[in-house]
């Protein structure tokens, strides 16, 4: 379904999606999509799952969106712009934000520690 209302609305733009066979049209435009990220808690009947979706320019991420259905939580980001919450604007404290990365990295330190870097330089 989201696969299909982005190509009936940007033929020409690409899709990577983990669920879907990725789409090359060899387009300036990307569009990242994970329908049910968290697919393992999904399947385990656990609230933390979202959908999950991103925009690229290039090499470059532009928007990006997550929706948790269970909490009717809408997150909207666009480079320059901000980010929203359900439409209201919402901010982030850096090392809070590392911390939260490095606890759910735990198996992978290595992961978090390359997070962590690239919000400090963005």
């Amino acid at each position: 379904m989201i696969r299909r209302r982005i190509l009936d609305a940007f033929p020409s733009h690409d899709i990577i999606s983990e669920e879907d066979e990725s789409l090359n049209n060899e387009g300036k435009y990307v569009w990242i999509i994970d329908p049910i990220d968290g697919t393992k808690q999904y399947m385990q009947g656990s609230d933390n799952y979202c959908v999950t979706i991103g925009i690229a320019l290039g090499n470059e991420s532009v928007l990006g969106t997550v929706y948790a259905p269970e909490s009717d939580e809408f997150y909207f980001a666009e480079k320059g712009k901000g980010a929203t919450l359900n439409s209201q604007p919402i901010t982030y404290n850096l090392q809070k934000t590392g911390r939260v990365f490095v606890g759910r990295e735990r198996q992978r330190p290595e992961a978090a520690n390359t997070i962590v870097k690239r919000l400090r330089t963005s």
